[in-house]
């Protein structure tokens, strides 16, 4: 029996949910809006806002995660902000 595929909607990125937030709260500062609009706009507001959350946690989960494993001396995999980091730590040492 194959299964059933559900397509999902592609969740907006931070920036794309900021700027839908910025416009939303735009629009109904205005004043200009009838009632049952204005309350679909806060409800997507809504919506929009807990995505910023939902990303902005999962980025804090993904810093904690390298800050602890660099205070640990662990290295998960080498990448080039890495060596960016490196050499920045170094310069900054060079200072004093």
């Amino acid at each position: 029996m194959a299964k059933k595929r559900t397509a999902q909607k592609p969740k907006k990125s931070f920036e794309e949910n900021l700027m839908a937030l910025e416009n939303i709260v735009q629009a109904l500062e205005s004043g200009e809006l009838p009632l049952e609009e204005s309350i679909q706009r806060y409800e997507s507001g809504m919506v929009a806002l807990k995505e910023c959350y939902v990303i902005l946690n999962d980025a804090e989960k993904k810093i904690e995660t390298i800050t602890k494993g660099k205070a640990d001396g662990r290295r998960k995999k080498s990448t080039p902000e890495d060596t960016d980091d490196e050499l920045l730590a170094a310069e900054d040492s060079s200072l004093f």
